[in-house]
């Protein structure tokens, strides 16, 4: 999430309080993805090839807010938006109103699955290029695979 929320920023110096609903098992890990975040704001952050660069330049420099989720209407509106979709996902009956909301918005989001079929799809340009492996790069392989399992 805190990615997609640098990419809405659209701007490296707009200010934004990111506000967490509060859960010591998530918290901590979720500051620390903060704190890598702010230290990488300046670099492009490369996931490999053909897959997409991670830009945070957009990270605000502002500490995560971390709220109980009955303190905050926005928290509560990001709780009705995931049991909305996890019903749906369960195949649960939804509301009129709710089965709307869950359609409008199900194909909005603005990342991937990271499943192999869709990272093949996306990379295809990449991998068609890749050339059958020789001998000798088969047996580094193997070596590479030997020494790795010694």
């Amino acid at each position: 999430m805190l990615r997609d929320i640098c990419s809405r920023l659209g701007a490296p110096n707009r200010k934004a309080d990111i506000v967490v609903d509060q859960q010591s098992q998530f918290n901590t890990t979720q500051r620390g993805l903060w704190e890598f975040y702010c230290q990488i704001r300046e670099m492009p952050w490369e996931n490999g090839p053909g897959l997409p660069v991670m830009d945070v330049s957009n990270m605000p420099a502002e500490p995560l807010v971390f709220e109980s989720g009955t303190q905050s209407a926005g928290l509560e509106l990001v709780d009705i938006y995931l049991w909305s979709f996890k019903r749906f996902m369960e195949e649960k009956e939804l509301t009129r109103p709710l089965a709307r909301l869950v359609y409008t918005n199900r194909n909005t989001g603005s990342t991937d699955s990271v499943a192999f079929q869709s990272v093949a799809k996306r990379s295809r340009e990449f991998l068609d290029k890749l050339q059958e492996p020789t001998a000798e790069m088969i047996q580094k392989a193997r070596e590479y695979r030997d020494q790795e399992e010694a």
